[in-house]
């Protein structure tokens, strides 16, 4: 099973988000001093979902190209044109062929789960089949949504 970029620990973006928060749990002194705050958490997550929208978008178009490596056509193209540049939609419009086929992607992410139709859980990073109609994040259970929930609610609070 091929591994996304993410899973590379040396110089990824999520390897170096999990160092950060590695070194900030143990009291680095590169971190010591850094807020270490709800919404720190959640630009973390937002980062780490922004990476695996990247991954997914890649693993997608490797995917198309090797199934019509033998015989290239107009429809590789139009799937090619039409990769999500996004797990979760944007927004629900039926007509709107990027989201028309679901394409799942066997790529695992850097805690070793395997993606899953949308990715990775946005709260415990999980394979993620669902997606938060709200707020438009991948979710694993609805436990991980409610906590997603709230803890976008504190962080709206402190910023009001």
């Amino acid at each position: 099973m091929p591994l996304s970029p993410i899973t590379n620990v040396n110089g990824t973006f999520a390897a170096v988000l999990d160092q950060l928060n590695a070194e900030y749990d143990i009291g680095s002194p590169i971190t010591r001093n850094q807020p270490n705050s709800k919404s720190d958490k959640y630009i973390d997550s937002l980062l780490k979902s922004l990476i695996d929208d990247v991954c997914i978008y890649y693993k997608k178009k490797e995917d198309i190209e090797e199934e019509y490596r033998t015989d290239p056509n107009e429809n590789m193209e139009f799937e090619l044109e039409h990769i999500p540049i996004r797990a979760v939609p944007v927004s629900f419009d039926p007509a709107d062929p990027c989201y028309r086929t679901i394409r799942k992607v066997d790529i695992v992410n850097e805690r070793g789960f395997n993606s899953g139709i949308f990715g990775w859980c946005f709260v415990c990073r999980g394979t993620a089949n669902l997606y938060c109609k709200d707020t438009r994040v991948s979710i694993c259970t609805l436990e991980c949504k409610l906590k997603h929930l709230e803890d976008l609610g504190i962080i709206i609070d402190k910023s009001s």
